[in-house]
């Protein structure tokens, strides 16, 4: 799959995503079902379920509303007929908005199909930000104004170069990183990781009550290694990342390990307690609510994760879960046998 900047090659056996852009890469093993929650390249885009659909014109066909055809265009030396229809969000699989405000928010597409060949040629979707704003908690909104008031957003895709039933061979699921490109856990756009600058320092104190009205201070698991992770109800990567999380509770309940999710960006203490439930979470959540703590930390999205070591310094942070889910457990493991 290539998508603009990003590039995806799995053989089996690995998958490694490249991000052109940022120069970036990351490599995991390959699971035994791929599909877009796999992929954090994919995770948050628009149209993510069409482009890893078994059927994607199957997909893209659902809730389609109001088709036009509203002229031609030659691409590539192709004339392609422009159609133009509007599709709900849920529908084309974005995270951006959620649950009934996807169900009703209308995403114009538009679209570019070979009067010859009847192939996709292109595709555009425009998001308009302040109605996703408007989809949003209301705690989250001023946040988020403040930064994509009155804009909008067009995605587009560009199929080139295509071959219809081709012959594959091992060369062409081989990846050889680009000069300068770096190998990295997890995505991070270059000079915005704020969270890599507490590394190596103390980590901030925090006094705060659990969701069952229960007092917790850091200084209290001191001796023991600390694994937090900043998280909010309406965030979808931070609700696939909490059973990874929960499994590793599992794992080191009995160890001098301690796990903790903060809360934060929100103020609706019974949407935590519904969400713990559904999920079967069992660790122990911490409700930020007011938001001192993700600003103390130098959080800047969720969720956002700090491994802090038995002498309470920061050690490690990821923005967002890593590609490789399991470096977490290795460096909580390293951390246990200092």
């Amino acid at each position: 799959i290539r998508g603009g900047e990003t590039r995806l090659f799995c053989n089996g056996e690995k998958i490694i995503s490249y991000m052109g852009m940022w120069k970036q890469y990351t490599e995991e093993d390959a699971p035994e079902i791929l599909d877009s929650a796999n992929l954090q390249m994919i995770q948050g885009v628009v149209a993510r379920n069409i482009i890893m659909s078994d059927d994607p014109l199957k997909d893209l066909k659902q809730c389609i509303r109001d088709v036009k055809e509203v002229g031609s265009e030659k691409l590539d030396g192709i004339s392609t007929s422009i159609i133009e229809f509007v599709q709900t969000a849920n529908s084309i699989g974005t995270d951006l908005v959620q649950g009934k405000d996807g169900e009703n928010m209308l995403i114009p597409v538009r679209m570019w199909i070979g009067r010859k060949d009847f192939l996709i040629r292109k595709i555009t979707y425009e998001l308009d930000m302040d109605q996703i704003i408007n989809s949003l908690p209301e705690e989250q909104r001023s946040q988020m104004r403040g930064v994509y008031k009155e804009m909008k957003i067009i995605l587009t895709e560009i199929h080139k170069d295509i071959e219809l039933d081709p012959v594959f061979t091992d060369k062409d699921f081989e990846f050889v990183p680009p000069e300068g490109a770096k190998l990295v856990d997890n995505y991070t756009p270059p000079g915005r990781s704020d969270e890599s600058k507490t590394i190596g320092k103390p980590a901030p104190d925090f006094t705060l009550k659990d969701i069952e009205g229960k007092e917790a201070k850091l200084a209290d698991f001191e001796g023991k290694v600390v694994l937090v992770d900043f998280w909010a109800t309406w965030c979808s990567p931070c609700l696939r990342a909490m059973p990874h999380i929960q499994s590793l509770f599992k794992i080191y309940r009995e160890d001098d390990i301690v796990i903790l999710g903060i809360n934060s960006w929100e103020r609706q203490k019974d949407k935590v307690e519904s969400v713990l439930k559904e999920h079967n979470i069992t660790y122990r959540i911490l409700l930020d609510v007011n938001d001192e703590m993700i600003a103390k930390y130098g959080v800047r999205g969720i969720p956002t994760f700090f491994i802090i070591d038995k002498k309470g310094i920061i050690r490690y942070s990821y923005a967002g879960m890593p590609s490789n889910k399991q470096i977490i457990q290795q460096n909580l493991e390293e951390l246990l046998a200092e």
